[in-house]
């Protein structure tokens, strides 16, 4: 079937129609100048400066702040003989209890003996107690003690972990 000459004729006719309500203007728009838009870029170079050294100093002292908080603010706990303790068997009492806070040590800063991973891993979730009479100063044979009982309790505490799921943990 061959279309007849007068559909194409009015499809032309609406075709020319439609180009012909679109005219083209031809306004053109100031272009800026190139000193202009090297001062706007600068300037927003300037601001991005500030505000990722900002960041960068709020990160730094939000990470500095909660640090401080936990060494102290942790709760301490009182073991009079760590060379003479049984830091498993205190492990097993206290997971009974749902407390599931690593032990830690005093000094310059919070140490966890025995949990490399503690800050990444196990700060928010578990937290930490610190053995009461902890330093970077004072009796050594009792901070070497104190060491050696963390070191036991959170190796003991880790099995548990490894096998037990955290929910009811006390922080």
């Amino acid at each position: 079937m061959k279309p007849s000459n007068r559909s194409n004729q009015t499809m032309e006719l609406t075709a020319s129609r439609r180009t012909t309500q679109l005219p083209m203007s031809s306004t053109r728009q100031p272009m800026p100048s190139s000193l202009s838009l090297a001062a706007a870029h600068l300037g927003l170079v300037r601001s991005m400066r500030r505000i990722v050294f900002l960041l960068g100093v709020s990160c730094m002292l939000a990470h500095a702040v909660s640090a401080q908080r936990t060494v102290t603010d942790s709760p301490h706990i009182r073991v009079a003989h760590p060379e003479s303790a049984n830091p498993e068997q205190d492990c097993i009492r206290a997971t009974g209890r749902h407390d599931l806070r690593f032990v830690g040590v005093a000094g310059f800063a919070l140490d966890v003996p025995g949990v490399p991973d503690y800050q990444t891993r196990y700060w928010k979730i578990n937290g930490v107690k610190v053995i009461t009479g902890t330093s970077d100063v004072g009796d050594r044979g009792f901070n070497d003690a104190a060491r050696n009982y963390a070191r036991r309790y959170n190796a003991q505490l880790l099995k548990y972990l490894s096998t037990h799921k955290a929910r009811n943990a006390k922080t």
